[in-house]
């Protein structure tokens, strides 16, 4: 059912990876998280989640572009 606990992960819009990294800018003040890829490099202030399950899908859908 939906009442399941589903994980959910930032992943980066450009690759595909999860592993994304919270960042901060000295000085910086924001209420929003300044996030980078480290694989990749990509970075902003809002990645997109996703469910963890379809994270795989998500990846093979980045590569047939």
């Amino acid at each position: 059912g939906e009442n399941m606990r589903t994980e959910w992960v930032k992943i980066c819009p450009k690759c595909g990876s999860s592993n994304v990294q919270l960042k901060f800018t000295r000085g910086m003040k924001s209420t929003q998280d300044y996030s980078a890829c480290a694989d990749c490099r990509f970075s902003a202030f809002i990645f997109p989640e996703i469910r963890k399950p379809l994270l795989a899908a998500f990846r093979k859908h980045l590569q047939n572009k």
